[in-house]
């Protein structure tokens, strides 16, 4: 189970809290597999730059 921060501080985690949350774990995921080079590699390092630019502040 994933906790999302409450980042307007309104005392709840909105869907869109949570799904930024989840978007931080996706880009984990592909940030790793960008590392390990190769296609799929090179396919996960393009989607982490795009993914970035939704998740980053």
């Amino acid at each position: 189970m994933l906790d999302a921060f409450d980042l307007d501080g309104d005392g709840e985690i909105s869907n869109t809290e949570a799904a930024r949350a989840n978007l931080g774990v996706v880009d984990a995921g592909l940030q790793t597999r960008a590392k390990r080079g190769g296609i799929i590699g090179r396919l996960a390092a393009a989607a982490h730059r795009v993914l970035d630019r939704f998740d980053n502040d």
